[in-house]
């Protein structure tokens, strides 16, 4: 996720700004499915261990940036 994350050359300029938009996007599908942060110091019980709303909002994360992405990155050849 981020900059780093996108592998994309350089003439769009939008690296950047794809990872600012990854980080949205994620958050968003976060508090969609209800996963809610939790301190360093929280125990986490059984529930919590086999909850599946984060590999849910992870599954949906990488379905629909990829096209985003790859638009992007078409942006950036053609320019």
């Amino acid at each position: 996720m981020g900059d780093a994350a996108h592998s994309m050359v350089p003439f769009y300029g939008q690296g950047l700004n794809c990872g600012l938009e990854d980080v949205r996007v994620f958050r968003t599908l976060l508090l969609q499915e209800g996963v809610v942060p939790c301190s360093p110091s929280t125990q986490l019980g059984e529930q919590e261990l086999t909850d599946t709303r984060l590999s849910n909002a992870l599954s949906k994360y990488t379905e629909t940036r990829h096209e985003d992405l790859v638009a992007v990155c078409e942006l950036a050849m053609d320019n």
